[in-house]
């Protein structure tokens, strides 16, 4: 078992940077499991790390590989435990040739799943409320009485 400051330098020698390291926060959804077991008494057991590792180097070789092909037409919409959606901008882009890329790197990225299709009108009304929403713009609804 080991604690926050072994954890925080295994990480930085195992990559070589702060990409792994800079998510163990209290703060952070995907790092405070870490977090919390390498401040707590006992530590942090050595699988937990391993398992936290690979998943998180599979999520940022994923991601790497999306912007490597289509640059910043690229967003990451969604993130939950190994589910991430990504909006990819339709500029020089079509679904085929998407579903054509990922196919063919399929393994290589390590997916046992993936899904390719269009944002729907649903997706984009909820998108584009949401954003109204966290802007303050929709805080102050009609009153209808």
């Amino acid at each position: 078992f080991i604690h926050l400051e072994d954890t925080l330098s295994t990480l930085n020698t195992l990559t070589g940077n702060d990409s792994l390291s800079s998510v163990i926060k209290a703060n952070d959804k995907h790092g405070h499991p870490i977090y919390k077991a390498a401040t707590s008494e006992i530590g942090l057991s050595i699988d937990m790390l391993a398992t936290f590792c690979a998943h998180e180097l599979r999520v940022n070789a994923l991601k790497t590989f999306m912007h490597q092909h289509y640059c910043s037409n690229v967003v990451v919409r969604e993130r939950q435990d190994s589910k991430i959606r990504f909006e990819v901008g339709l500029d020089g882009v079509n679904i085929g040739s998407l579903f054509g890329l990922i196919e063919n790197h399929k393994a290589a990225l390590w997916l046992a799943d993936y899904g390719v299709s269009q944002t729907s009108l649903e997706q984009v009304f909820n998108t584009k409320v949401s954003e109204s929403f966290s802007s303050g713009v929709g805080d102050e609804l009609p009153n209808f009485q």
